[in-house]
């Protein structure tokens, strides 16, 4: 058996269904809330300044077929992945802060999905969470939107508290 710590633990029950099993460390749960909540905003940002080039029904205008047009010109909003979402707002102003190491489209990745490179919130390192809250910070500032700025001071505190609580193995 190979032990691959990028996948998730799955849990086999009775009525034959996989189902994820829940986190069971502090910063495993935090993460999962910071992915689901700042994807949502980063999406709300997208349809606010999108304007009529995002697209968002399938049939009729908007989603494009050509294999040469970018990602998020293939979906529509509803849709789009957080690395989406940011190429779309990288394209409308320049985000410095969304180049760094890790990657805020890494960061952000989702279990759910099977996406590759997805990690637990206990495998990221201190200074990773407060790279990708000084990437969601800047996109806050960029853009002036007030509800991931608002977002960015809360998660901080949140995190810092978190990062400040004893910590044991999960064992997973």
């Amino acid at each position: 058996m190979v032990d691959d710590e990028d996948m998730m633990d799955i849990d086999d029950t009775a009525d034959g269904m996989m189902h994820p099993i829940a986190p069971s460390h502090p910063l495993d749960v935090l993460h999962l809330e910071v992915i689901d909540h700042f994807s949502r905003l980063l999406v709300e940002l997208v349809d606010r300044i999108g304007g009529s080039e995002v697209p968002r029904t399938a049939n009729g205008s908007g989603v494009m077929k050509s294999r040469y047009a970018p990602s998020w010109a293939k979906k529509v909003l509803k849709e789009w992945t957080v690395m989406e979402s940011l190429e779309y707002l990288g394209t409308k102003k320049q985000l410095r802060a969304t180049r760094r190491q890790p990657k805020l489209e890494v960061f952000l990745l989702t279990p759910h999905n099977g996406e590759r490179g997805w990690r637990r919130g206990q495998d990221w390192s201190k200074r990773d969470w407060e790279i990708a809250e000084e990437a969601l910070e800047e996109i806050g500032r960029v853009f002036d939107d007030r509800p991931i700025e608002e977002s960015v001071g809360i998660l901080r505190g949140y995190a810092e508290n978190t990062f400040l609580c004893e910590m044991r193995p999960t064992g997973i």
